[in-house]
């Protein structure tokens, strides 16, 4: 019944345009007949709870029945999201503003929160080349803006902030050298997937987020991911993109991406095991961690962390997905 209600709500706000254009993207990867690509999808959608994005990211297609049900779907991550985190406490990281404050013992870069207090902004910006503006909730990357405080009179600044409602500032963080080295435009943070079970961290995945030409990371704002090994912080393969294009050097700086290894694994690891038990109420959670050179330093949290970026095909052993991770955590 419940994979009935999923399919019949997904073709209700299906936006049959994406569709269509999906459809055509495969016929011309596959050439497969258009008509069975479509019924396929439905098939998945019915069957896997996958969304039409979700069938073409993952490659669906080209996966049999064993490989598919391995893929954490849409469908199947909203039924965790749903189970594992209290929708009443999802505000707790939602709100940048409240986040910060309830992290705050982790969080060593200023900020501020503009309350229509021009004598603390004022105060904020002195001294300071250049401020991250955010949105006061939000996720992947949408509407954050790097801001150089020349190029704007402080009133005029002040009123550009609050009427874009940005309402979140904070100072540049400044990541360390090797990743500096690997992409300089953005932060290049890392995704760290957890689950908190009967007061136990259990980490689902960690991969590095790396930028290509933009201010953020996100692979929605055209950067990569790639995986890293748990056990040692190493990242072993190469990124891949959103695109299926897959990168052994950064195409812009042209170091080398596998072979990496993540500075200060062994502090992060550690940061994990603290982080999830503040919000005891929110039990699967996407952290992001920046690493400066003196150590890792807490960017947010996702109460709704991507399926997606963690289960890219060129990443997968034996095409199996991430599902029989989380299915082991929760037996």
């Amino acid at each position: 019944m419940n994979k009935i209600k999923y399919l019949i709500k997904r073709l209700l706000n299906l936006n049959f345009k994406n569709l269509k254009a999906t459809i055509n993207y495969i016929h011309q990867k596959t050439k497969k007949n258009k008509i069975i690509i479509f019924f396929d999808i439905i098939w998945c959608g019915f069957f896997y709870l996958a969304g039409y994005t979700d069938y073409q990211i993952f490659k669906m297609y080209k996966l049999n029945y064993q490989q598919r049900k391995t893929l954490l779907t849409r469908g199947k991550n909203n039924k965790y999201i749903k189970k594992l985190n209290d929708k009443k406490h999802w505000h707790l990281v939602h709100n940048k503003n409240e986040f910060n404050q309830l992290f705050s013992d982790y969080i060593q870069r200023k900020w501020l929160f503009l309350d229509n207090n021009f004598q603390s902004f004022q105060q904020f910006i002195k001294n300071k080349d250049t401020i991250i503006a955010k949105p006061p909730s939000g996720s992947q990357g949408i509407n954050i803006e790097k801001i150089k405080i020349k190029d704007y009179q402080e009133k005029e600044l002040f009123q550009y902030l609050t009427q874009k409602k940005l309402n979140l500032i904070e100072e540049e963080i400044k990541q360390h050298n090797l990743l500096n080295k690997l992409h300089p435009y953005s932060v290049n943070s890392l995704r760290i997937i957890t689950i908190l079970k009967n007061k136990e961290i259990h980490i689902v995945t960690a991969y590095l987020r790396i930028g290509n030409k933009n201010i953020v990371d996100n692979m929605t704002g055209g950067g990569m991911v790639a995986p890293i090994d748990i056990k040692n912080g190493t990242i072993k393969l190469p990124a891949a993109n959103k695109k299926e294009e897959i990168f052994i050097n950064h195409p812009i700086t042209k170091q080398q991406i596998p072979g990496l290894a993540i500075p200060y694994w062994q502090e992060i690891l550690n940061l994990i095991e603290e982080l999830p038990h503040k919000i005891p109420s929110l039990r699967l959670i996407g952290w992001d961690i920046a690493i400066t050179n003196k150590g890792p330093e807490l960017i947010e949290a996702n109460q709704y962390p991507a399926h997606q970026s963690y289960q890219l095909p060129s990443h997968l052993k034996n095409e199996t997905g991430a599902l029989p991770i989380i299915q082991n955590i929760l037996k």
